[in-house]
């Protein structure tokens, strides 16, 4: 656990964690296909969420959300993996339950109208997403998804970013509304829960030929 302020001092980090699935995965390693490996070099999804103030307090609002986010892992195995190449150079999904980062910070002196009233967009905005600047290709050691929890005055925004190698917009959606339901206490629609079988067409024989070392394409660091 840590914490630091923001450089416009607005933003401080509370703590940090690793969320793991509830129960352990039963999915093997799945090899990506040819559009999948387009996407390595590409910067991780971000997407995020506004909310007005819940009624949990911190204290417990965390502890709820990294639950539930638990129990959604269990069904979506491989937001909860990592990236492995084999000896012969192909690139699979490990779904291996080494879990995802979930960030908890805190701007308690800005609101929810202080982030939607003005014409541009708030220079907060861009801190409120963890891996920022990092490329697909660095998930081989760093957590496939990663979440974070920030507390304003009157809101929450919570911002997620997943590999793009792993996953399309749609899925991520997909997750985001099962992670939804499972935070209302309601039970997951097995009926739209995704099918993560890779076999098709676009199977590759394709060995990339990517820098040794998964750091190179990640220059600049996150707080954490």
């Amino acid at each position: 656990m840590s914490s630091s302020s923001s450089p416009c001092g607005s933003l401080t980090f509370i703590s940090k964690c690793k969320v793991v699935p509830e129960k352990n995965s039963t999915l093997g390693d799945l090899k990506l296909s040819i559009s999948d490996l387009n996407m390595l070099l590409c910067h991780y999804i971000q997407k995020g969420c506004l909310f007005t103030a819940p009624s949990l307090p911190s204290q417990a609002l965390i502890p709820h959300l990294t639950k539930a986010l638990s129990h959604t892992l269990s069904l979506f195995p491989p937001f909860a993996g990592r990236l492995k190449t084999d000896v012969d150079g192909y690139v699979y999904i490990a779904c291996n339950d080494a879990g995802v980062d979930f960030i908890h910070a805190t701007a308690a002196d800005i609101s929810v109208a202080d982030l939607l009233s003005p014409t541009d967009v708030h220079p907060i905005f861009k801190q409120l997403f963890p891996y920022p600047h990092k490329i697909s290709y660095t998930a081989h050691s760093s957590p496939i998804m990663a979440f974070q929890v920030t507390e304003f005055a009157d809101g929450v925004f919570i911002g997620f970013a997943v590999c793009h190698a792993v996953t399309d917009g749609a899925t991520l959606w997909n997750f985001l509304n099962t992670f939804a339901v499972i935070s209302r206490g309601e039970t997951a629609s097995p009926s739209k829960l995704p099918d993560f079988c890779r076999d098709s067409i676009l199977t590759s024989k394709v060995v990339l030929q990517l820098p040794k070392g998964d750091n190179t394409y990640d220059k600049k660091k996150t707080f954490f």
